[in-house]
């Protein structure tokens, strides 16, 4: 009994103990920061014309000497924003909103191998109708797409298609963007 109360405790201190060969060394950066010199810093907020009523952001790209600077110096306020948590947190945001569509969706649309094969071209038409990068492009474009297509379909079967495609390849031909694609 306590040779296995010994060999038990024995094999959970290894599990725990790691040998300092064993350990990985620390990832190197892929992209090497350079700081910007503090002349420059000192140059660019002088050309930007910082005072004390400006509010200077600071994106999380480097040290934040740029809005430290514009505080002591010009005595501007300087705000810090964490890109990585907005990031995670908008990526996030989405991920939950295609899952509340999916469970919305699920209900009233069947589910079934090949539906992706007709959500694909509905999909595809949104995004080029609204056009890359906006989001009121998309939101238009699938409210343009979604009345088109349900028109095509009631009024002509048989070439529902045609509907669907005929107003992206006018908006294509007009503006190439989409309606509210960014240059």
């Amino acid at each position: 009994m306590t040779a296995r109360r010994i060999v038990l405790c024995l094999a959970i201190l290894a599990a725990f103990v790691v040998p300092s060969s064993a350990q990985q060394p620390l990832r190197s950066p892929d992209v090497i920061f350079v700081p910007t010199p503090q002349e420059v810093v000192d140059a660019m907020l002088k050309l930007a014309k910082v005072g004390a009523n400006d509010v200077v952001y600071d994106l999380g790209s480097g040290d934040g000497r740029i809005p430290i600077t514009a505080a002591r110096t010009y005595g501007a306020r300087g705000v810090g924003i964490d890109t990585n948590r907005i990031s995670m947190f908008i990526f996030a945001l989405g991920a939950f909103l295609a899952a509340l569509g999916g469970v919305i969706g699920g209900a009233f649309l069947g589910i079934y191998p090949g539906l992706d094969f007709e959500m694909l071209p509905l999909a595809f038409a949104v995004v080029i109708i609204g056009g890359m990068g906006s989001l009121g492009g998309a939101a238009i474009g699938a409210l343009a797409v979604g009345l088109a297509d349900n028109f095509g379909k009631a009024l002509f079967p048989e070439v529902s298609y045609f509907t669907l495609y005929a107003p992206m390849v006018l908006i294509l031909a007009v503006k190439p963007t989409g309606l509210f694609g960014r240059e």
